[in-house]
């Protein structure tokens, strides 16, 4: 076929574009090559690349699927043996998969545990329960409110709500390690078919500045694993530890224990004289890999032995995101630590990211004594490791408990709010074999009991309960007891007459116990009260205060929108 001139030409055309492609290949193809594989091992080095988004029903559907299997092969081969066939094999029953830890502030515990119920006063007029300091259910259900999400029902501990803030309670004296202060006003958000009362518990520890404070031993143990590599959680963690050695003095000492797949000693005790080298380490972290908490742990309290200080403030603090998806699960992991109990070096745990495995976090922090805390902010990490650093460190009354005998003659019944988890036998009070949480200086802890009350009016004389307090001044030494009673001059005949401070945290109380209701309940909380008291009650002050009124503003839009 003879092409015409035209084709000649568009032929010839794509013949040298064909050509000078091949050749612009050969020259520079090995170069660019080169670049992107640079630039992909740089990304790699610095990066965690998550696995894909998956179903997360898939898993449970599949075990359905198998325990189906199961089911109908079990039924298959009893019929065969029925019909005089082959012996019948044995196949083991199914064994249910143990649930994830639940994450904080959005899925429910793993174990549920059942709110307090009210208590007949004639059948055991004695509640006993351990103090709490730890403010992570407050700050991760504050960043999930502000993210426009409920926090989980389950998932609330009004506990950690009240003792997020601080009140006016009066300092103790000279001599005393910490003041108890005792209040009852009407209950203005509970039941309105029987008018009930609410008892204020109130204990505050004496104030330590830092320059008379414990010289401090520190271990930052740092998960490093993929995990912490999502959101800010590893940037957050970095900046909260920055501002605790900028806090400390120079002949307090810093070490650092990193642990993922593997564990890394990244710096051996160190003065914090030497700043610049503690915050290069800190800032030279990087995030990828598994989670092998274990042997991390067990190097930090090496590195914290090696350090010790003779009553000094000997702690561990532990950054992570509780996601130890290798090694021992969380229950191994608190049994590991308690095993460390005695050794008079405390733990500090702290939460990073909305999501962090609360249960593992949470449980490691309890059955060690020790704090828990969640950062949700720069904001957050200045107030636990600047402002707060010497009562996040250093243990002003170890083991406290609380026991509160109410007396029959005026009140009929009660119940604790919150301090679910630290409910303690009555028995336990006085052994001091028993463990409970510390208080550190400056430290503020808040319980509100609801209580009904008989139709007999106390008397000047009469005590309507009495609060024993029993504490340890250091870490294995003997306890001591400590009693106050709640007298009628400390009662309250009407809630808008109270003490603004007493009201505010009423309030707060309210606002957790509002944020439990199911999200099924046809009963709507109460928030637009709670609004107007938070509000008239708040320190205009104290930022944080003010905050509660802009979060349940928008937690009643949440639950209106649900």
């Amino acid at each position: 076929m003879i092409l015409n001139r035209s084709a000649r030409f568009y032929i010839g055309i794509i013949a040298t574009l064909i050509v000078i492609t091949v050749v612009a290949i050969k020259l520079f193809g090995s170069a660019v090559a080169s670049k992107f594989q640079e630039a992909n091992e740089d990304v790699s080095t610095s990066c965690y690349f998550g696995d894909r988004p998956v179903d997360p029903d898939a898993p449970e559907r599949a075990r359905e699927e198998s325990k189906r299997h199961i089911q109908a092969a079990r039924s298959e081969l009893l019929e065969h043996a029925a019909g005089g066939g082959a012996p019948l094999v044995h196949i083991p029953p199914h064994t249910p998969t143990p649930p994830p830890p639940a994450r904080l502030a959005l899925d429910p515990p793993a174990r549920a545990i059942a709110h307090h119920s009210f208590t007949r006063a004639a059948h055991e007029p004695t509640s006993t329960f351990s103090i709490d300091v730890n403010t992570a259910s407050y700050t991760a259900s504050r960043e999930a409110i502000l993210r426009h999400m409920l926090p989980h029902p389950d998932s609330v501990r009004p506990e950690e709500f009240l003792n997020f803030f601080e009140y006016d309670y009066n300092p103790p004296t000279s001599g005393e390690d910490f003041s108890i202060q005792l209040d009852m006003l009407p209950s203005h958000f509970g039941s309105t078919e029987t008018p009930r009362q609410l008892v204020r518990v109130g204990i505050r520890g004496a104030d330590v500045p830092v320059e008379a404070m414990k010289a401090s031993n520190l271990v930052f143990l740092v998960d490093v694993s993929g995990s912490m590599g999502l959101d800010t959680r590893l940037p957050a963690a970095k900046i909260a530890m920055r501002t605790l050695v900028e806090r400390l003095r120079p002949d307090d000492t810093i070490a650092i224990q990193t642990y993922a797949s593997g564990t890394h000693t990244i710096l051996e005790p160190t003065p914090v004289a030497d700043r610049d080298r503690i915050l290069r380490a800190i800032d030279g972290l990087i995030a990828k890999g598994t989670t092998r908490g274990d042997a991390g742990i067990i190097n930090a309290y090496e590195l914290a032995r090696r350090g010790f200080i003779k009553e000094g403030n000997n702690r561990v603090l532990i950054f992570s995101d509780g996601d130890f998806n290798v090694g021992p699960p969380g229950e191994d992991l608190a049994e590991l630590i308690r095993s460390y109990r005695n050794d008079h070096i405390t733990v500090t745990t702290v939460a990073m990211g909305l999501g962090s495995k609360d249960d593992v976090m949470e449980k490691l922090a309890r059955d060690t004594n020790g704090n828990y805390f969640y950062i949700d902010s720069p904001n957050e990490a200045e107030r636990i490791f600047s402002e707060k650093i010497v009562g996040t460190l250093q243990v002003l009354a170890a083991d406290v408990k609380i026991q509160v005998e109410f007396n029959p003659d005026f009140i009929t019944g009660y119940r604790l709010i919150g301090y679910e988890k630290r409910a303690m036998a009555n028995e336990d009070f006085d052994n001091d074999e028993v463990d409970a949480a510390e208080l550190g200086p400056g430290h503020t802890v808040t319980a509100f009991y609801e209580v009904e009350l008989t139709e007999s009016a106390p008397t000047d004389g009469d005590a309507l309960a009495r609060v024993d307090v029993r504490y340890k001044k250091e870490l294995g030494a003997e306890s001591l007891l400590v009693s106050r009673a709640l007298t009628p001059d400390r009662i309250h005949a009407s809630f808008d007459k109270a003490p603004a401070q007493l009201r505010f945290a009423a309030t707060v109380a309210a606002f957790a116990e509002s944020l439990r209701v199911p999200r099924s309940s046809s009963q709507t909380p109460p928030f637009d009260e709670l609004l107007a008291t938070a509000a008239r009650s708040a320190y205009e002050g104290d930022p944080h205060q003010v905050e509660l009124a802009t979060l349940i503003t928008r937690a009643h839009d949440l639950w209106v929108g649900r």
